[in-house]
């Protein structure tokens, strides 16, 4: 009976890493050729390219102009990519590319983490490989899919920690992980937001203060950093 059973979980992963693998094919080839015809910049991206393509890598740290705002990470990324390849439409949006097939590739660890199938995985990653928004976004030069990516990495993180934070240590690094959130992903700040007041929650029903204090600490100063280097730098913009 175990033997047989044991045969049965071989032939179903069998068939579900192989249905899982063909579905990533087609979808990584369907991505590439949008990411290729893609066309040319439109005026918001233009700006965005303008500002970080005037700026130094220090002075990205201080925000953009023109009203914009972009996580850090987008922006580091594309000076490096800017400062090779020059004004280069492909390898501007590389990354909101790259990010678009990362996005896909987490959902089946997300889905193992909601789900007790890991068939699961094989209606949503579809849904979201082939939904016109995601697709589109994947091709624009804006931070958009890299705001699905981490927002997903974010739900993974905190199904798979959400009662596991015993120490003051493993406290301080999730409240740095959630602090860096808005550096990586500006909307992700959305996400994580009820996810710290989850967090605290357990914390303040322990009445454990440590874990309050390591938590808090490095979350709120990053947030403080974030605020005064990329937000208000925007919402200031020909103001102060």
């Amino acid at each position: 009976m175990q033997e047989n059973n044991k045969k049965n979980n071989i032939i179903s992963n069998i068939i579900y890493y192989l249905i899982l693998a063909i579905m990533m094919i087609i979808i990584i080839i369907y991505r590439v050729d949008v990411w290729i015809k893609e066309p040319c910049f439109f005026g918001d991206e233009g700006a965005l390219v303008y500002n970080i393509q005037t700026k130094s890598f220090f002075q990205l740290f201080a925000g953009l102009g023109m009203s914009q705002s972009c996580p850090l990470i987008f922006m580091l990324f594309n000076k490096i990519i800017y400062s090779i390849f020059g004004l280069n439409e492909q390898a501007l949006r590389f990354y909101p590319f790259f990010t678009g097939i990362l996005a896909v590739c987490f959902v089946p660890l997300l889905c193992r983490k909601i789900f007790d199938s890991k068939y699961m995985s094989l209606i949503f990653i579809p849904l979201l490989a082939f939904n016109e928004n995601v697709v589109y976004n994947s091709q624009e030069f804006k931070q958009y899919s890299s705001d699905v990516l981490f927002t997903i990495i974010y739900f993974i993180i905190f199904y798979s920690f959400k009662d596991k934070i015993k120490t003051k240590k493993d406290a301080l690094i999730l409240g740095i992980i959630f602090g860096v959130s808005g550096f990586l992903s500006i909307c992700s700040e959305f996400i994580v937001a009820p996810m710290l007041f989850y967090f605290l929650y357990k914390f303040i029903k322990d009445k454990n203060k440590s874990l309050i204090i390591n938590f808090c600490i490095p979350y709120f100063i990053l947030s403080l950093i974030l605020f005064f280097t990329t937000m208000l730098p925007s919402m200031t913009n020909g103001i102060l």
